[in-house]
């Protein structure tokens, strides 16, 4: 098995775009766009064609707009036709929608921290448990990955329902690694977050987390061929829920650790033990939208003052410390991030977005 290469630019540093180079000034400039997670011209051409966050990165830069637009421009030029023909608007509306229950987070660390408790004789529990797998991760020199244990990227649709599937990508390696694979329903993980958000005054359409770890805590979950998800409709379009599936969702029941705060050591240790780590991440406009981005997966920082357009729950599957970046599965399907440099429907964090991820927890065997 292999760790992919996640320098799929390294031939287009942003020195060589025209109007980047032979003074000090500019170098300063390129190591500003480093700051925002941009390395390379097709990145810098896709923070620059996103129209609606242009006034923030010239404020971040320093650059007046006919300097911007004239940098886009030289960008193009820099990448040449065949790549620039590439990175074209996205065709279609990409679902963001996880909720926060900072007031559930709670309660449900408060049910862990009760069944973690030591019985007399044992030691306590860590927050990480080292086990033993029958499966091993990629490794390639400072790259550890587990996306070739996994399936192809599913889609989520219309639908705003990606904690199931976060959730579900970490269940399903669990199994795999408990000689015990399952394809599981993240239709039946969205549903029972639902019940719960409702039942406890948690008004909308999208659930969080901390729902669903919930869930697959008391409930566990079903096998998708009971329960198929819909990937097209609203986001409440539950269909009909099938008889057995509370009673077949038991055998697939998993203990939710929370990682509160996620670092990185803390990241690289869960992937080490074998357990991927679901997080709920913001959305921001300037990678939203950019082109390069919808390509390949590669996101950027925020740009400063930048506000979230929303949250997405990914699952962490892997990192590259070579380039300071964490693999991250994403649930919009191959069409996103189809050249992604892990595979298609992958995104690559810098490591600093880890800074901002909202909650994340690892899934372990055992209730």
């Amino acid at each position: 098995m292999s760790v992919p290469s996640l320098d799929p630019h390294h031939e287009l540093p942003l020195g060589r775009v025209p109007g980047l180079t032979d003074s000090h000034q500019q170098r300063s400039l390129v190591h500003r766009l480093a700051t925002l997670g941009v390395t390379d011209q097709a990145q810098l051409y896709g923070l620059l064609s996103v129209e609606q966050a242009r006034e923030a990165v010239g404020n971040a830069l320093g650059l007046a707009t006919p300097q911007l637009l004239g940098l886009l421009m030289a960008s193009r030029m820099a990448l040449g036709a065949p790549l620039a023909e590439q990175l074209k608007p996205a065709t279609r509306a990409w679902p963001i929608g996880v909720s926060l229950a900072p007031d559930l987070e709670r309660s449900l660390d408060a049910q862990l921290k009760a069944m973690n408790q030591p019985k007399p004789g044992q030691k306590g529990v860590t927050r990480i448990h080292q086990l033993s797998f029958s499966l091993q991760p990629s490794k390639k020199g400072s790259s550890l990955s587990w996306f070739e244990q996994l399936g192809p990227v599913r889609d989520q649709g219309t639908r705003a329902t990606s904690p199931a599937f976060a959730m579900t990508a970490a269940n399903e390696l669990l199994r795999r690694q408990l000689g015990k694979a399952a394809d599981l329903s993240e239709q039946f993980l969205f549903y029972e977050a639902k019940q719960l958000d409702e039942a406890e005054g948690r008004t909308g359409s999208p659930t969080s987390l901390a729902a669903v770890a919930t869930v697959l805590l008391k409930n566990g979950q079903c096998r998708s061929s009971s329960w198929a998800y819909s990937s097209v409709g609203a986001t409440l379009d539950h269909g009909q829920k099938p008889l057995n599936a509370r009673s077949e969702a038991g055998n697939f029941r998993c203990r939710p650790q929370h990682l509160a705060p996620l670092d990185l050591s803390e990241l690289k240790a869960a992937l080490a033990a074998g357990y991927l780590v679901a997080m709920t991440v913001p959305v921001y406009a300037s990678w939203l939208a950019s082109p390069e981005v919808v390509r390949s997966g590669r996101l950027t920082l925020p740009l400063p003052g930048e506000s979230p357009l929303g949250y997405q729950a990914l699952t962490a599957v892997g990192y590259d410390d070579s380039v300071s970046v964490v693999f991250a599965r994403n649930s919009w399907g191959l069409q996103w991030a189809a050249q992604s440099p892990v595979a298609p429907g992958y995104a690559t964090l810098p490591y600093g977005y880890l800074s901002l991820v909202v909650e994340a927890y690892t899934l372990s065997a055992g209730t």
